[in-house]
């Protein structure tokens, strides 16, 4: 097994060893496979010169090499298998020759890059998918939530306004009562216990009020006081003097 063989076999063994690690999640092996395809484009652009540097040691040497150089040059990047071939054939160059080596490890390098290229795709579209479950998700938590506690808040609600609602009638139906009486002259007290009033604004006209009653009580007793007086006044000044 050639050089190049080698590093393929390992580059597919980490992205291999990088799926299988699934914990770590798609965004972590897609940045994995960045690194890698970056770390072989670095890889083939050294190849690439180390081939062109060959390719001119062969000009210097060999005017047959020199007339089909330019060819050979071309195929460099897109057939270098066939490069290869060819100076086997026609230059009778062998295996271990230094830019056949090359040329096949430029060709393992170049299908590596591709596998890892095609490797990112996939793991993208991954990352895709698991960032769409991971809305889809949320949208379905967070209609569930919805229709849990939108009742909730809305019996919450319901339940809080027929409360207040129902706590200012009563007043007001206290206020009514009272005003009822204060125009029969009776000029009692209001009965209910004063947290109950409250501190609203029914609550401040309940114990405005209620003051006002306090005052005619106070004026209906003066008032009585000074009938009394004014009755047995004549009785008083028909006593006699001693």
């Amino acid at each position: 097994m050639s050089q190049g063989d080698l590093r393929i076999s390992a580059g597919n063994g980490r992205y291999t060893a990088q799926r299988e690690d699934a914990c770590r999640g798609p965004r972590v092996i897609t940045q994995g496979l960045i690194q890698e395809y970056r770390d072989q484009f670095i890889r083939i652009e050294a190849l690439v010169e180390g081939v062109a540097s060959e390719s001119g040691s062969l000009e210097r040497s060999s005017p047959a090499y020199r007339r089909v150089s330019r060819i050979i040059e071309a195929n460099f990047l897109d057939k270098p298998l066939e490069d290869v071939a060819y100076l086997q054939e026609t230059l009778s160059l062998k295996s271990d020759h230094s830019i056949i080596i090359i040329l096949r490890e430029l060709d393992a390098g170049i299908a590596a890059l591709r596998k890892t290229g095609e490797n990112i795709l996939i793991a993208s579209k991954e990352l895709d998918r698991s960032a769409r479950d991971k809305v889809d998700g949320f949208i379905h938590i967070s209609r569930i939530a919805i229709l849990i506690f939108f009742p909730l808040f809305l019996i919450v609600g319901v339940g809080s306004m027929l409360f207040i609602i129902s706590n200012v009638v009563k007043r007001l139906q206290l206020l009514s009562d009272l005003a009822e009486k204060t125009g029969a002259g009776d000029f009692a007290h209001i009965q209910e216990p004063v947290p109950s009033w409250g501190r609203d604004e029914v609550g401040q006209l309940i114990r405005k009020f209620n003051d006002m009653e306090d005052q005619l009580s106070q004026r209906e007793k003066e008032l009585l006081q000074s009938r009394k007086l004014a009755a047995i006044a004549p009785w008083l000044r028909a006593l006699p003097m001693n």
